[in-house]
């Protein structure tokens, strides 16, 4: 950057500050919009709200106090005689500059109140200097670097003739998309005719980023690798689905059959089986593990926490055990002795399928052929955990379960390595769910419905952020707010309260519903103790159950008809979908109660309003990918953005979805990375 002139060490930090610190970084920081200059509207045709390129007279130049400055106030008029009143905020060189009578130019956003047109974001320009009539780049931007000086560094780099350069993609692809040459796309992104020539520059390189990304992510991945092919009997299968008491849905069917297309195909697999919660995803993992079982191979099923290992290995039992398929059960708690044998016994292929928690990780664990490793609830395995489970089945295929795909797992099966399978249909019979958002100071009204609940004969939930003491402050009811839209407050000042703390609330709902039997579950708990608790409730001998997030996954209590989670603007937003799942699993109508606090973030309140707002796990990922980002798609940190200059994570899925197939097919036809495999944007 110190060979262009006039940019000295300032401005160099400045551009610093925006990841610009090359000439390379310059052109590739790319227009966030574009100032459409090309039709002048007259002060009167400006609706509220909207972009507008406005030529005027400055009528007076005046001033406000504004946080303790003097801002000021320009007035402006057009030729028909409407006015308007620019509000130059942290700019007080436009009181000093700008004189009655001048005549400018003026591009910004205007808002219409009580009949007055004013703008408190704007750029000022005399008419030879507007460039009138043309497109014109709204950079990033940051504080001490205005657009005119961005726009100036770009104009000098393009003024330099850029020698032809070709997109860094295979020949024959690049003829194939019919990419332009590399230095046209990036002068057009900066300097378009049109908007549709501005987007299909972008387009362009975004399409070479992302084939470069997905070429790397391709070599990393665990599927694809060339494998024997399994022979397939289809006898497990047919005599697990007859023995159902229930038909498949569709989409159960055909996420089996995607499934079974992968188990036996050339290569190795990894998919994503993603579907809401109670809609039959462990069934449809338990059938393609009897698929490989009937193959003659081993299946590994792992899971985050105890509670839900036991639940799995439960139905696993009912449904495998009686075609003669030898199960194991693996956890934290299994004792020495009968872990010596199990890990024998496994390594000796005396084991068809194991269940298990993380303990699977551990370096003495031996499979004598694993075909097959379903990780459910995915979202609660760190990056380097889902890759040692799957580094032992080192020819065999992964499958990931989720109800409600993280960030970073949407964009990985956007971009790389994962494949798509998606269960889109509820088991038939089950009435909507209800959710309610509720004010800390109406909770005494969630109390009274669970109360008629329980009344029944039906059961619910009540869940705690926080595991918490004995003692704990007294509840803070303040000032919340209420319905279904709440608005942004302060950050929470981490102050606790007796509803936060699961064993306070506890002790609290023992004397509130007296007469009913109130079980209490948290992870500080012995895993025997908490499946004591658990079953406890299963069976009906407990009617409400205070817990932490270890309810989050796996319990099936088709008799708990309300949830209420305390202080919901503490959990994310994947959380607390899971959380809504465990009921509504039965035939009675059931809710789901989020109760929130009085200190609430924007996200917390985005958060809230798409849980009232969606029950569909799908669209909440997509929110969720909103809200935190993917992550990094090829490291291990699972929030934030990725470091993609060009390419759009809404806009371009069908970009996505063409550069992976092709880099895919480039990969598996033995092409390294072009060019060396540098970055798409080094």
């Amino acid at each position: 950057m110190a060979a262009l002139r006039g940019v000295g060490a300032a401005t160099r930090e400045r551009l610093a500050r925006l990841g610009v610190r090359t000439v390379g970084d310059l052109l590739t920081h790319l227009p966030r919009g574009y100032q459409d200059r090309r039709r002048l509207l007259p002060l009167a045709q400006v609706a509220s709200g909207s972009d507008a390129c406005v030529s005027a007279t400055v009528v007076r130049v005046g001033s406000f106090r504004h946080r303790g400055r003097r801002t000021p106030a320009i007035t402006i008029a057009d030729d028909a005689g409407d006015a308007a009143t620019l509000y130059a905020f942290g700019r007080p060189q436009f009181g000093r500059s700008l004189l009655p009578g001048q005549r400018v130019l003026v591009y910004g956003r205007f808002d219409r109140r009580g009949g007055r047109l004013s703008a408190g974001s704007f750029e000022l320009m005399c008419p030879q200097e507007a460039a009138a009539g043309a497109l014109v780049p709204v950079y990033p931007a940051t504080a001490g670097l205005t657009q005119p000086a961005l726009r100036r560094m770009v104009d000098a780099v393009l003024a330099a003739a850029a020698p032809p350069e070709p997109f860094r993609v295979p020949a024959e692809t690049a003829a194939a998309r019919r990419l332009p040459d590399k230095a046209q796309a990036l002068a057009c992104v900066h300097r378009p005719a049109s908007l549709e020539s501005a987007e299909d520059a972008r387009r362009a390189l975004a399409y070479e980023e992302l084939f470069l990304l997905h070429l790397q992510l391709a070599r990393r991945s665990p599927a694809g690798r060339p494998r024997p092919v399994r022979r397939r009997a289809g006898r497990l299968q047919a005599a697990m689905i007859e023995r159902l008491p229930f038909a498949l849905t569709d989409s159960q069917r055909t996420a089996l059959a995607e499934i079974d297309a992968d188990l036996y195909g050339p290569r190795t697999s990894a998919r994503l089986l993603q579907g809401d919660v109670g809609c039959g995803k462990t069934l449809v993992a338990l059938l393609a593990a009897a698929g490989v079982v009937d193959a003659g191979q081993q299946a590994a099923i792992v899971v985050p926490s105890e509670a839900l290992c036991f639940q799995h290995a439960e139905t696993a039992s009912r449904l495998l055990e009686p075609l003669g398929v030898r199960l194991g059960l693996l956890s934290g708690s299994t004792d020495r002795a009968a872990r010596v044998l199990l890990l024998a016994t496994l390594a000796a292929g005396g084991v068809d399928v194991l269940v298990s928690t993380h303990a699977v990780l551990s370096e003495p664990v031996r499979f004598a052929d694993l075909g097959l490793v379903v990780i459910d609830e995915q979202h609660k395995f760190g990056v380097a955990q889902r890759a040692a489970v799957a580094a032992k089945a080192p020819a065999g295929d992964l499958i990931l379960m989720t109800a409600t795909p993280i960030p970073r797992t949407l964009a990985l099966t956007f971009y790389g390595d994962l494949t798509l399978t998606s269960i889109d249909e509820q088991p038939p019979g089950r009435p909507p769910l209800r959710t309610h958002l509720v004010r800390g100071d109406h909770r005494e009204r969630v109390y009274r419905h669970v109360e008629s609940e329980l009344a029944a004969g039906r059961q619910a939930y009540f869940v705690c952020p926080s595991i918490g003491g004995d003692g704990a402050a007294p509840d803070d009811t303040g000032d919340l707010f209420a319905g279904a839209h709440p608005p942004a407050a302060a950050p929470a000042a981490g102050a606790s309260d007796s509803s936060a703390s699961a064993r306070a609330l506890h002790t609290r709902l023992r004397e509130r519903f007296a007469g009913h039997r109130i079980g209490l579950v948290h992870g500080a708990m012995a895993a025997a103790e908490q499946r004591a608790v658990l079953s406890a409730f299963h069976a009906g001998a407990v009617n409400a159950l205070v817990a932490t997030t270890v309810v989050e996954v796996g319990l099936d209590v088709p008799n708990a008809t309300c949830m209420v989670v305390e202080h919901a603007e503490r959990f994310g937003l994947a959380a607390l979908h899971q959380l809504r799942g465990r009921v509504g699993r039965g035939a009675d109508h059931a809710y789901a109660f989020f109760i929130f606090g009085s200190e609430l973030t924007p996200q917390a309140v985005e958060r809230l309003r798409a849980l009232k707002e969606h029950a569909d796990g799908f669209a909440l990922a997509d929110l969720d990918l909103a809200l935190r980002g993917p992550g990094e798609l090829s490291g291990t940190r699972q929030a934030g953005m990725p470091p993609l200059r060009f390419a759009r994570l809404a806009a371009d899925l069908d970009l996505m979805r063409e550069a992976q197939a092709d880099a895919r097919r480039h990969h598996r036809a033995g092409g390294g990375a072009p060019d060396g495999g540098r970055p798409a944007c080094g």
